[in-house]
Parts: structure tokens; sequence; C-alpha cells
């Protein structure tokens, strides 16, 4: 009798060979959500997967753990890992055939049970804590801009002039903002120094708790 579910991340598992196109941390938090409800509708014991998420989505140079930046509410118990000498017969293996587990037909077959469970992963309270203290820390009316660089400049060769700081300036010169905040993937920190000059932009290394 199958009594705990594990995600397949073995390197030539289907949803670990997709992986780098998409690891994002909100990616691979609507992942985990996911897997934890399809747990639930099974009625399985859910082992916490080791998802690593890209550096190529943000400014850290080094690769970083989802589990780091969650809680998982306590309603959804999850194990760090399986119990010491856990027969196979006990273990469930979801290999889920694509990236999105909504679309698997496991997914499918439960998707009316899976619908009824409520489940919001948030991120960690620190992390939340720092994040209000920079908003609340900047001027209203407030203009943030995620600007999409780095790994999507190759698929998308239409971003390198959108994304450019002379074609923000012209978009700002529509609005009226005290503070504007930069959220980029951008690696050169002199990459927006015309805008933070002209428009006194600011971005995450202004403020240490980011740095």
């Amino acid at each position: 009798m199958k009594k705990y579910i594990i995600l397949d991340m073995e390197e030539n598992a289907p949803f670990a060979a997709c992986q780098p196109r998409r690891r994002g941390l909100t990616d691979m938090k609507d992942r985990l959500t996911e897997f934890l409800k399809l747990a639930k509708a099974l009625g399985l014991q859910a082992v916490m997967p080791h998802i690593i998420l890209s550096s190529k989505h943000s400014t850290i140079k080094k690769e970083t753990i989802l589990i780091d930046y969650i809680d998982i509410p306590k309603e959804f118990s999850v194990l760090s890992q399986l119990p010491k000498n856990t027969p196979s017969s006990e273990i469930f293996i979801f290999s889920p055939e694509c990236l999105n587990f909504s679309d698997t037909q496991l997914y499918r077959e439960h998707k009316s049970q899976i619908d009824k469970i409520k489940l919001y992963i948030p991120y960690k309270s620190k992390y939340k804590l720092i994040a209000e203290e920079i908003v609340n820390s900047l001027r209203r009316p407030l203009c943030t801009i995620h600007v999409r660089r780095g790994d999507y400049l190759d698929k998308r060769r239409t971003l390198i002039e959108n994304t450019s700081p002379e074609n923000i300036a012209k978009h700002l010169a529509n609005h009226t903002c005290s503070d504007i905040y930069i959220m980029t993937n951008e690696k050169s920190k002199t990459f927006f120094e015309s805008l933070r000059i002209s428009h006194g932009v600011k971005q995450y290394f202004d403020y240490e708790p980011l740095i």
C-alpha cells in the first residue's frame, strides 16, 4: 500500500529535464502547490522535493533552494525526507510528463477533488518584512517597473530595444512618479545609470537587506 509521494527529480526525469526553461521562484512555488494538492487528493504523505531555483531569474549569482523562501502551512504536513528504511512498496513516484502538473494525466483524473483543496504557500515573513520596509520608504506616487532581461534577451530579441534605458524613459514621460523602483534580472549595476541620474531610479543594491 502506498503511503508516501515523492516528485521524480532524477536528471533524466521529464520534469527535471524541462526545468531549465522555467525555474523562477514563482513558477516553482506554483509547481509545489500543485504537487501538495495532488498528494492530499491521493491521501498520501508528501516528501519535500529538492527544487533548485535558477540564478537566471535574479541578480543572485548562486543557485538557491525553493524551501528557503517559503512557509508551507501546517495543515499540509510535508516530510523533509523519507523515513529510514521505507520499503519501495510504500512509495509512489510522481513523474510528471510536463512542467505544469495540472496538465498531467494523473492531475486531470483527480481534478474535481483537487479543485476543492485550498492551499496558499506564503513567502517567509522575514522577506515580506524587508519588502514592506522598502516599499514604505518610497514616496508616492510610486512607479515600479519589472524589466526582464538576462536569459530572455536571447529568446525575445525585441527586448533589447524595449528594455533599454532610453525606451523606459519615454514611457516614464507619460507618468508622474515621486519615486521609481526597477525590478530586474539585469546583472550590470550600471545598465540603468542614465535613469538613476535623470529620474532618481532606485534598485535592489540601494538597500542593504537586498545585497
